[in-house]
């Protein structure tokens, strides 16, 4: 693997994730209206937080791929692996953004919401990642 795949995966991980993650808070965040609840673009230190658990789901998702590049070379397989680290990733996100039930019952929040966007967060950045891997390989069976 080179520079070049890892720039690419990563900038594909966080553009599709990223809106993804807008896309959630702005269906289900926008019906908590309590004061004190503070959405991801209310607070800059909650972003930070975020931000460093996305760049563990990025390691995470890297190391799937090149397990599943490397030795299975299969791309159903990566396809569902990725799809269940998304989901995975959406549950984690449902429950530590909203609270572990505080905000979640008293404002109706639906966790399916997660699932849906964030499996088609999973779905899209599975494709992307295989043509970013076979253009990638095609290019170093050129050389």
């Amino acid at each position: 693997m080179n520079e070049k795949y890892f720039g690419l995966t990563l900038l594909s991980f966080i553009v599709i994730f990223s809106l993804g993650t807008m896309v959630v808070e702005i269906l289900e965040g926008t019906k908590i209206t309590t004061s004190e609840y503070v959405g991801l673009t209310d607070d800059s230190g909650l972003i930070i937080f975020f931000a460093f658990y996305w760049f563990i789901a990025y390691f995470l998702f890297c190391l799937v791929g090149f397990l599943v590049n490397r030795y299975l070379h299969s791309f159903i397989i990566k396809i569902v692996l990725f799809v269940a680290l998304s989901l995975s990733m959406a549950h984690w996100f449902f429950n530590h953004l909203y609270g572990y039930g505080d905000y979640i019952t008293e404002y109706n929040l639906n966790i399916g919401t997660f699932y849906i966007i964030f499996f088609l967060c999973g779905l899209v950045y599975s494709f992307l990642e295989h043509v970013i891997y076979l253009i990638q390989t095609r290019n170093r069976l050129q050389l």
